[in-house]
């Protein structure tokens, strides 16, 4: 058990980097086989970093909910160590669906940028690409800075509610994302700033000046 507790932590620390470094190809070589779309055995199931969705939402005024959702996730990897969602990949048993919704980081980015504001930027890679045009979709979501970053405007209203608001937030837990409202946000955004208090020149980022 020790042993394949120690692979695990490896395996997240390679992809930290990768996240960090934005290096397309690295994180492709940790999470699938070698030319084709399968996905590693360590990587069939979610986590900490990375989650699959079987498709992309369609860029689209009539997506907004589901821009809304995605946004969610966004902020949460953004705000723990940053992270992966990979579209085209079924959560059920993770094999290959094949994204079919043209998007490129432009695209993403216009719809995100309602919910998020500009402070986040994705980089969206189209790989696998199939003559049928379906793919592997690869959004890199980069970790936040010294700042938790929160909702720049409320969700639309579904069911006569919204999911989140201003000043809302969002953190990844495990393999769960998990919504804060602005009360617990503001606390917990408090508690980021106590490690700091008399260490003015600690730096407790992995990999720094690496």
């Amino acid at each position: 058990m020790p042993c394949v507790t120690g692979v695990a932590v490896d395996r997240d620390q390679e992809l930290e980097r990768a996240i960090r470094q934005r290096d397309i190809h690295a994180i492709k070589v940790l999470m699938f086989e070698p030319a084709a779309v399968v996905v590693k055995s360590g990587f069939r199931t979610e986590g900490e970093l990375w989650d699959y969705k079987a498709d992309c939402p369609r860029p689209e005024k009539a997506a907004v909910n589901a821009w809304a959702d995605l946004a969610v996730e966004v902020l949460a990897f953004h705000n723990h160590r940053g992270g992966i969602l990979v579209f085209g990949i079924r959560n059920d048993d993770y094999s290959f669906a094949g994204a079919k919704t043209f998007l490129d980081s432009k695209l993403l980015n216009e719809q995100l940028r309602r919910f998020l504001g500009d402070r986040v930027w994705v980089e969206f890679h189209r790989e696998f690409m199939r003559q049928d045009q379906k793919y592997l979709g690869i959004a890199v979501v980069p970790p936040r800075g010294p700042v938790l970053e929160r909702f720049r405007a409320d969700a639309p209203e579904a069911g006569g509610r919204r999911r989140f608001a201003v000043g809302d937030s969002a953190i990844r837990e495990g393999d769960s994302t998990r919504l804060l409202r602005k009360q617990e946000a503001d606390e917990y955004a408090r508690r980021l700033l106590v490690p700091t208090v008399g260490r003015l020149y600690a730096v407790d980022e992995p990999f720094f000046g690496s």
